[in-house]
């Protein structure tokens, strides 16, 4: 579209907006916000422009060269044919600001890396001034005038790096040497966790430096060097207690030449050393540690690695085996010293976890020999009420465990990791004051008592009770859905009874991810509830305890433990016990003898069978009036157990009508005949 002189916005921007340096610094989010690429098209306006901005960058104002960089770089993300024709230029322009420590780190990082595709670019532009830019920003931040410049500074070289790796190689070694620094904590203050996160992404991508071939070596190396100052660490902040879990791993030693990239933990006798300082410093020295090996464990490299599994499983142990332990306490330690290194203990227990859950994802089954034993770790520390944060973070460290290992055959696992789950569930359910009475939920094993009351009571709760996020509460219900599905669908017989839950699952939503294989399932599940067929026979549904009388001596003290109580039925009474239900007048019933299937009655020598004992009249279904049931306390699996037992009794007396008349014969009992 073609547009006259007197109307060319820019034109109109170097009549007004960048009419001066003051304009141009006071007009400058307008015109950022208001630039577009028709607006570089070619026009008889370019060439004005562009003397413009090499004029603000050369300005001695540095608000001014501010404006012209930052207009230089919109310049150049607009339009390629502009930035290949000038960047040159520009970049020469902005590296000497970096003596003086100003932010011009923000507008290069988006002008250079912006045409890496681009040879021409790359062999006039990025090859002589990108070592030149890396050096000048490892000099910022090894002496950056504040914090902002220095975490600005290392995440631009984390973004270059990757760009550039065989620019950098030669850097190498002083940027190491920067990130070990950061590390090992020898600034003798903590960072914060912004810093440590950008000096933890930096190391872990400094290996792509290597190339193909130096790659594989120099991340092994990162991850010894990391691991020798999680160990130093690890062993100052317990000198205290005894390094049980220690025992057995020898750290690795970092090369004892001077070098800046060789940074040895100091710390031989961190006992001597002040405690408010030394607890905090070993601390955030290993959780630098801890998070730089996770970084390293889901960076990308360019060939194979070898993976020190020993050395991180046994760290990762470690870190995990730290608790309060009363009984090593041998006196040599002062009781204040033992006070704040405990403290941290809980701490440390989370690093652990970090650490277990991305080695788990990252070897998957390689980890399974080791399964057991962490799984009994983290089971222990959930049983111990850990805090919600702690709770949180071990949780989804059993999760990525079970997730990525084979299947662990140990039969007490499942039941502890059910107790510990129920305990962490059942702050959801509602008080006895916030109930009324109702009759009570009957089903088979108390994790599905629990499953179900979140099902039932959770719509009726107030959305912004459980979070400030409204879709939080819908969440749960889906979740709780699919356990109580899965629950029914692995009892026998059960799926006749879990019509609806099969049924709400259908209305998942269609746009979700997964939704037509998840249909399809529940859909199969409805159909065919028994398929694959069962190999051995198993106990029928209504054989497994439907009711709180039923409910087992083990199942009732799990639930006392976990403090969740059961609701009263609607009219106040109680259930009756088991000994009264046992007590009950039913001696027909309880004298029978076991019957033999009708179809053998006919091979059966009837001579020596025996007589069957009398059956009352009074339990058969009379046709002409209808069953009388008073109304008891039974189970409905009883009474329907009674009444469906009736009909297969078969009575002696009637098994031949037509001999009614035939006279019975005498038996002589004096007899000596056999």
């Amino acid at each position: 579209m073609s547009v006259s002189d007197s109307v060319h916005p820019l034109n109109a921007f170097l009549q007004l907006q960048l009419a001066s340096d003051s304009a141009a610094i006071l007009n400058l989010p307008y015109l950022i916000r208001f630039l577009s690429p028709q607006h570089l098209q070619p026009s008889p306006h370019i060439q004005k422009w562009i003397t413009r901005i090499n004029s603000l960058i050369h300005s001695k104002d540095p608000g001014a060269r501010w404006a012209g960089l930052s207009i230089a770089c919109q310049t150049a993300i607009f339009s390629q044919q502009l930035m290949l024709e000038n960047a040159r230029g520009w970049v020469s322009a902005a590296l000497p600001l970096f003596s003086v420590r100003v932010p011009t780190i923000a507008r290069l990082i988006n002008l250079i890396p912006f045409a890496v595709d681009i040879p021409e670019f790359q062999r006039q532009i990025a090859s002589p001034n990108v070592p030149k830019f890396g050096l000048a920003l490892i000099l910022a931040a090894e002496d950056p005038p504040s914090r902002d410049f220095k975490l600005l500074a290392i995440d631009t070289l984390s973004t270059m790096v990757p760009l550039y790796p065989a620019h950098f190689k030669a850097l190498h070694g002083r940027l190491s040497a920067l990130c070990l620094r950061q590390i090992n904590g020898l600034a003798r203050r903590t960072m914060d966790g912004s810093l440590t996160q950008a000096i933890s992404r930096l190391y872990s991508i400094l290996p792509v430096t290597g190339g193909k071939v130096g790659t594989p070596g120099l991340w092994r190396k990162s991850v010894d060097e990391v691991l020798a100052i999680g160990w130093a660490s690890l062993h100052a902040v317990k000198s205290t207690i005894h390094h049980d879990g220690l025992i057995g791993f020898l750290t690795p030693k970092l090369c004892t030449e001077k070098h800046p990239a060789n940074i040895r933990p100091r710390q031989s006798q961190p006992q001597q050393e002040d405690l408010a300082v030394s607890v905090p410093l070993n601390v955030d020295r290993l959780r630098c540690a801890v998070l730089t090996l996770c970084d390293l464990l889901t960076s990308e490299t360019a060939g194979a690695v070898q993976l020190p599994l020993g050395a991180l499983v046994s760290f990762s142990q470690a870190l995990l085996s730290c608790t309060r332990d009363d009984d090593k306490d041998d006196g040599s330690v002062e009781p204040s010293a033992r006070a704040m290194e405990e403290t941290i203990f809980p701490e440390i227990c989370t690093f652990g976890s970090d650490l277990l859950s991305k080695l788990a994802a990252c070897v998957n089954r390689h980890l399974t020999p080791h399964a057991e034993r962490f799984t009994n770790i983290l089971l222990f520390h959930l049983e111990q009420s850990p805090s919600p944060s702690q709770h949180v973070l071990l949780l989804r460290a059993l999760l990525s465990l079970l997730t990525n290992v084979h299947t662990l055959n140990l039969p007490s696992v499942p039941n502890r990791i059910t107790k510990v789950l129920l305990s962490t569930l059942s702050v959801l359910l509602q008080t006895r004051s916030e109930i009324k009475t109702s009759p009570m939920t009957t089903t088979y094993s108390l994790a599905s008592r629990v499953l179900l009351s979140l099902y039932l009571s959770l719509p009726s709760m107030d959305p912004t009770r459980l979070s400030r996020n409204l879709t939080f509460q819908a969440q749960i219900l889906r979740e709780l859905q699919v356990a109580s599905l899965d629950i029914s669908a692995s009892a026998l017989g059960a799926m006749s009874r879990s019509l609806g839950l099969v049924i709400h699952g259908l209305l998942e939503p269609l746009d979700e991810p997964g939704a037509p294989t998840s249909t399809l399932r529940e859909l199969d599940m409805l159909l065919h509830p028994r398929v694959p067929p069962l190999v051995r026979s198993l106990p029928h549904v209504e054989s497994l305890s439907l009711s709180r009388a039923e409910e087992s001596v083990e199942e009732r003290e799990i639930r006392e433990r976990l403090h969740i109580d059961v609701i009263s039925s609607l009219n106040g009474t109680e259930v009756i016990s088991t000994e009264n239900r046992l007590s009950a007048p039913i001696p027909a019933l309880a004298s029978l003898p076991p019957l033999p299937n009708p179809s053998t009655l006919a091979d059966v020598d009837v001579s020596k069978t025996p007589a069957p004992a009398p059956f009352p009249s009074s339990l058969y279904p009379q046709a002409a009036e209808p069953l009388d049931l008073q109304p008891t306390q039974y189970t409905s699996a009883q009474l329907q157990s009674r009444l469906g037992a009736a009909p297969e009794i078969i009575n002696p007396a009637a098994e031949d009508d037509d001999g009614d008349d035939e006279e019975m014969p005498s038996i002589d009992m004096a007899s000596d005949s056999d």
